[in-house]
């Protein structure tokens, strides 16, 4: 079952999104990666979640980047609408978006996460501030047709608001004990330093010199 399991994984994490840089956004050099316990960094040192390691890339990579971590743990897409105005008030140029895992283990209704997420990228695009979203697939034991279709919430969202999208955090690292904690859900720090490469390779076409 293990092995079928991450078969039906590795055939979903497949990369996909193009993006350019919008004339119009802030440029005040904040980014805000707007999350649950992942970002928050469940299990491991501030100095070793995901969001860290990207700060660290953008100093020593050259860009004049701020980046504000907005994970907490247990959060949903219902949390993050109640979060996003004041998420926004720090006028950020780009929002890492990396919500719906929790919605996905409350088995929450997927028209209830896709519109929740429609009007989260809405509020964003607003303040002009660009987005690259980090897709959630849940996992089999909610039923294989409900974690096909949970990919699709975020592949229609993000074509229909022209988003980048990392379909998945675990690209590299699902059911490897290497890199993921014993709950199975949570990355260990080698989890996150993959985590911080595969975000990398999307985010740095959207930064700015």
């Amino acid at each position: 079952m293990k092995t079928f399991v991450m078969i039906f994984f590795a055939l979903l994490l497949t990369a996909c999104g193009g993006y350019q840089i919008s004339d119009d956004r802030p440029t005040t050099g904040n980014i805000v990666v707007l999350g649950a316990s992942v970002v928050e960094g469940y299990g491991v040192q501030d100095t070793e979640r995901y969001a860290d390691l990207l700060q660290a890339r953008l100093n020593t990579s050259g860009y004049n980047y701020t980046i504000i971590n907005q994970g907490i743990s247990g959060d949903t897409t219902g949390d993050g609408l109640k979060r996003i105005d004041e998420v926004i008030k720090a006028e950020p140029e780009i929002i890492i978006l990396a919500l719906g895992g929790n919605d996905f283990i409350q088995r929450k209704k997927l028209d209830e996460v896709e519109a929740n997420l429609r009007v989260l990228v809405t509020k964003i695009q607003e303040v002009n501030a660009d987005i690259l979203m980090i897709g959630v697939i849940a996992p089999p034991t909610r039923g294989f047709d409900y974690s096909l279709d949970s990919r699709k919430v975020f592949e229609r969202v993000a074509e229909d608001f022209d988003l980048t999208l990392m379909p998945s955090y675990f690209k590299g690292i699902l059911l490897d004990s290497r890199y993921m904690q014993s709950d199975g859900i949570h990355p260990k720090p080698a989890g996150h330093v993959k985590i911080a490469d595969n975000v990398w390779e999307l985010l740095e076409p959207m930064l700015r010199k």
